[in-house]
């Protein structure tokens, strides 16, 4: 009898072997379960969404079960679901999934075939809920030109409050320039705009490669140290072009002759430009008067009178607020001249 049992065993396996084959015969290599992410590492209280994709070689419907094993019931959005796929088709279905508890877990998804439950697969999902500890992650986000002016934004992409003060650097070509200190706090999410003392004087070929970097001296612990830095090519601000000054009557004129002058720049940005009159002639024994400081507009009227009998020197200056300023020699970007005789 002991023989009779062995041998009957012997022919089970062999049975479900075959049958085995006949189900794989049938069903022209059964189905494929995939789910993605495999493993994940998460915050308590965080969700992952699951994309779990079902193909058939034929055409069958499908129970697609949640065995939690190790991790609770209630974390799961759904336990059970029932899909069609199509002849050498795929379904993708996704589930979300909130740990409340920390530690590492494990879940099950499985696939059963409706019309023949032999045929099924099964697939084992590992998930590691740790507590994180907030921080910080500092990003240049943009870097443009104002003038000559670098000026930069910078954001905290993290999950942590920045609560002490940092520097942002300039790099030109790779080589050191400048940097710009900011005070804390920034949030999460939250943004904030700086600029560089240092101003960018335009090359020949009309553009600079540059690099902006956040927290130069590594003093904010952040998620990653790594991208903290903006490369930007940036297209220099021209300075005014195409100078030319006018009068509205030829010379010589009588003096008592009321003579408007008239000045004509170009930038090339379309910038506002500033204009600043000066005369020298009998009247100022020969020096460079300015007779009307900077502003915007590029007309000064001239009343002559008998002080001004005999040659004058004209000029005109012109700036685009952008480059020469009030600090530099010389404090315009253009000047031109003309002479004139007064009778």
């Amino acid at each position: 009898m002991l023989k009779r049992r062995k041998v009957a065993v012997g022919i089970s396996i062999v049975c479900l072997f075959i049958a085995a084959i006949a189900i794989q015969a049938t069903f022209g290599g059964g189905i494929g379960l995939k789910i993605d992410p495999y493993e994940v590492k998460v915050r308590p209280n965080s969700t992952v969404t699951y994309d779990i994709a079902i193909s058939s070689y034929d055409s069958d419907c499908f129970d697609i079960s949640i065995i939690p094993y190790s991790c609770r019931i209630g974390w799961f959005e759904w336990t059970k679901k029932r899909v069609y796929v199509p002849a050498r088709g795929q379904k993708q279905i996704f589930l979300n999934v909130t740990p409340s508890e920390t530690g590492n877990f494990e879940f099950k998804v499985k696939a059963v075939s409706i019309s023949n439950p032999r045929t099924y697969a099964i697939s084992i999902v590992k998930i590691k809920v740790v507590y994180k500890k907030d921080k910080p992650d500092l990003l240049i986000t943009r870097v443009w030109l104002t003038g000559n002016t670098i000026h930069y934004e910078v954001m905290n992409a993290g999950n942590g409050t920045v609560h002490k003060g940092w520097d942002n650097a300039l790099f030109f070509d790779s080589h050191y320039v400048s940097r710009d200190h900011m005070d804390p706090p920034l949030d999460p999410c939250d943004r904030r705009t700086g600029y560089f003392d240092h101003k960018l004087i335009c090359p020949p070929e009309g553009t600079k490669r540059i690099e902006v970097c956040a927290d130069i001296d590594n003093v904010i612990e952040e998620i990653r140290e790594d991208c903290n830095c903006l490369e930007k090519v940036l297209k220099c601000n021209q300075p005014p072009t195409c100078m030319a000054l006018m009068p509205d009557l030829p010379q010589p004129q009588v003096n008592g002759t009321v003579i408007n002058w008239t000045a004509c720049a170009f930038d090339p940005e379309g910038d506002v430009l500033w204009y600043r009159f000066l005369l020298g002639g009998p009247k100022t024994g020969g020096n460079l008067t300015v007779v009307q400081d900077w502003s915007t507009s590029n007309m000064w009227i001239w009343r002559t009178g008998e002080s001004d009998k005999g040659d004058n020197l004209i000029c005109v200056d012109v700036r685009d607020g952008y480059h020469a300023n009030d600090l530099t020699d010389p404090d315009y970007d253009l000047s031109t001249c003309q002479w004139y005789w007064i009778a």
